[in-house]
């Protein structure tokens, strides 16, 4: 297993026990050596895990409202990018006015951080199945759930065209009704 798949496995196994703290730093790190690989770079910078982020905004989102209705909103991008350096720069964990919550609300302003627990399940995805992490492994003990679908993470690296065919059905399942004028 190598550094990416480490951290993908350290996240799960903390966010499994109850460690969102700790479970947000280990997928905040796989998003930023998702992102140095994206770019083909050697560091990430924040713009660079921006785009990768607004890139993979149909997977986050997909990941963040399994389960809930169609009356969602979308996770916008600025918090999310935030979630993200909230887990890079705080090593010891979120810092003390950061806070997970079980619901999709989503939070930051007034010196709080409210962060729903799916952002973590949300970022692995992301460093999963970005194809730039194909041929990256895992032991195959790690898995996701995506709408009573599980996906061994060691055979999924890098295979977003499947996350797209799920991704597909999301939107034919979910699709908000249309309203009558």
């Amino acid at each position: 297993m190598n550094a990416l798949g480490r951290h993908i496995a350290i996240s799960i196994e903390a966010a499994e026990a109850g460690k969102a703290s700790l479970a947000l730093q280990h997928a905040a790190i796989s998003i930023d050596i998702t992102a140095q690989r994206f770019k083909a770079g050697v560091r990430s910078k924040p713009d660079e895990i921006e785009q990768l982020l607004s890139d993979y905004l149909w997977l986050v989102d997909m990941m963040m409202v399994e389960g809930e209705g169609p009356n969602r909103m979308p996770l916008p991008l600025p918090a999310l990018s935030h979630a993200v350096r909230l887990g890079l720069v705080y090593a010891d964990g979120a810092p003390a006015n950061a806070s997970f919550s079980q619901e999709g609300l989503f939070e930051i302003g007034m010196g709080k951080a409210l962060i729903p627990r799916r952002l973590i399940w949300a970022l692995v995805a992301v460093a999963v199945f970005c194809r730039c992490n194909i041929g990256d492994h895992l032991d195959g003990r790690h898995w996701l759930a995506l709408f009573g679908n599980r996906f061994v993470i060691d055979q999924f690296m890098g295979q977003e065209d499947v996350a797209r065919i799920v991704h597909a059905h999301f939107l034919k399942t979910h699709a908000p009704a249309a309203s009558a004028v």
